[in-house]
């Protein structure tokens, strides 16, 4: 059975027409409503919204290395060093003590005391430091020309001083060092006689006379001279250190 359409004709199709414009005017309407709020929808209240500056300075930097026009690839940015646990941490490595420097003690300087030279100086080594030779008298010698009337007798100095550079190995002398001034008298046809003399300053250490003359006696009995004197008497000088 055919189906009849009804086609409406150009006045009656009039208010159709009219509702489609009224819609699309709302849609248009709508439209420009919402941009208008969008556009006067600011921050919230109590801030104010940042200038152009203030925005450029906030925003990210760009990369350091970052490729300029017509440049090359910029170097990938480095990691950061890995850094261990703070110390205490688990798996921390125990911190290393302190090292305590040790104050040095100051060593108390000994001062030197002078030691009087004829004091006793037991166990130590001595040597006899030799002096001066005088001869005081030599009767029956020719005079010599010179300062000093007396020639002198070289083997009986060297016979002399022999037996005085032994003495400082006397046990006689007990320890003692100072001085001492040797005279010795040889007399034609008489033994020899030893003494000592003191011709020392006040200040002077001196050796025990007694004792000296204990270490000399007998080494010096035998003892002749080679000048041909009826008396000669020769004066020594020596110290013991």
């Amino acid at each position: 059975m055919p189906v009849k359409v009804a086609i409406p004709s150009a006045r009656q199709d009039r208010p159709r027409v009219a509702a489609l414009a009224l819609l699309g005017a709302v849609g248009v309407s709508l439209g420009v409503g919402l941009a208008r709020w969008g556009a006067g929808q600011g921050p919230p209240s109590g801030q104010t919204r940042p200038s152009p500056a203030e925005a450029a300075a906030t925003s990210p930097a760009p990369a350091e290395g970052a490729l300029a026009q017509g440049g090359t690839d910029a170097e990938a940015p480095r990691s950061p060093e890995p850094e261990g646990p703070p110390p205490g941490a688990p798996g921390a490595a125990p911190a290393e003590p302190a090292l305590e420097v040790p104050t040095a003690t100051p060593t108390p300087t000994a001062t030197a005391t002078p030691t009087d030279p004829g004091a006793a100086r037991p166990g130590g080594p001595r040597h006899v430091e030799q002096g001066r030779v005088a001869y005081l008298r030599c009767d029956g010698v020719p005079p010599s020309t010179g300062p000093f009337p007396c020639p002198r007798d070289p083997g009986l100095e060297r016979a002399v001083w022999h037996a005085i550079d032994e003495m400082a190995s006397c046990d006689g002398l007990g320890g003692e060092l100072g001085e001492a001034d040797l005279s010795l008298t040889l007399v034609r046809g008489a033994p020899t006689e030893i003494g000592t003399r003191d011709t020392f300053r006040s200040d002077v250490s001196r050796l025990d006379p007694t004792r000296v003359m204990g270490c000399l006696r007998a080494p010096l009995a035998g003892v002749t001279p080679t000048l041909d004197a009826s008396r000669l008497v020769v004066s020594f000088r020596f110290r013991v250190r």
